[in-house]
């Protein structure tokens, strides 16, 4: 399994704390570093003169997987406001990220006309790093599919765009059965507001209704 230097040195660092410089030297360090098999470079030396180190102190066991666990949080948490790639190391903190499902808040209707415009908002509960956004129209008086009568032409994600320039892009894109629909957002926080901008291509007989939800990941418990 691939281990995170970021990780590993934190890990390490709260091993000293805890036990003391006296019982790790920077030598020891170094090589529990450099061996990528953690588990085993500490089941043999280096782990006996930790855990002397641990029972001269009074750390216990659950003390330095609680230590190890909270550094892992910090790191994912750091990862995904940098928009890093999480690797195996970073999943060991809790788990995985967790996929969230962020309806709009309501359903809006669009009159028939072209032109005609409507939105979809929806507000973050849980920070979470935006991945698709799927739209369903249905006509209200055939109740037939109406998504591609509209264009989407904003999507923004607080104050910032989704979009790298102004456009209309077909709603349909953003169907749920969809291929490509996949973004790659900065993290929304918490009380940040989703926003999609709809507007019809052509003109119809009826009006439609709108609706949809947001899928995003999220690392936090």
């Amino acid at each position: 399994m691939a281990n995170d230097s970021r990780i590993i040195g934190n890990y390490l660092a709260d091993v000293g704390a805890l036990v003391g410089e006296d019982d790790i030297g920077e030598d020891e360090l170094a090589a529990l570093v450099g061996d990528l098999e953690l588990g085993r470079s500490m089941r043999h030396g280096q782990s006996r003169r930790t855990h002397r180190g641990m029972r001269r102190s009074g750390i216990t066991s659950a003390d330095l997987s609680a230590a190890r666990a909270a550094r892992l949080r910090n790191t994912n948490h750091a990862a995904m406001a940098e928009r890093e790639q999480l690797t195996a190391g970073h999943y060991v903190a809790d788990g995985g990220q967790r996929t969230l499902y962020l309806p709009f808040a309501a359903a809006v209707t669009i009159n028939p006309l072209v032109g005609q415009s409507a939105r979809l908002q929806a507000t973050v509960q849980r920070p979470m790093s935006i991945k698709r956004i799927i739209l369903d129209c249905l006509d209200n008086t055939t109740f037939l599919d109406a998504l591609n009568t509209l264009g989407v032409t904003n999507i923004s994600v607080g104050v910032q765009p989704v979009f790298n320039a102004n456009g209309v892009a077909p709603a349909n894109a953003f169907a749920f059965n969809a291929v490509g629909n996949n973004l790659e957002t900065m993290v929304a926080r918490v009380g940040t507001n989703v926003t999609v901008d709809l507007t019809r291509l052509l003109t119809v007989a009826n009006i439609a209704t709108v609706s949809g939800y947001v899928i995003g990941v999220s690392a936090e418990q």
